[in-house]
């Protein structure tokens, strides 16, 4: 079975053995968007930066992602 970006990334399983697998944002450990195991790690924390309104680009303030 072949998962996985097939062109740059590309997995290839061991058809002889069961495998969990999880599609993933970014990290995976066997490709870059999936994760083999129990389960996944936990998603990274939201971005940090500059958020203002977006109707009037007032009231910006540093902080996660409302």
């Amino acid at each position: 079975m072949q998962t996985g970006n097939l062109r740059v990334d590309p997995v290839r399983w061991d058809a002889n053995v069961c495998h969990t697998y999880w599609y993933v944002g970014g990290g995976g450990n066997v490709a870059r968007t999936i994760w083999e195991g129990d389960a996944p790690p936990p998603p990274p924390p939201p971005l940090t930066g500059l958020y203002c309104d977006p109707a009037t680009l007032t009231n910006c303030h540093i902080g996660t992602h409302p």
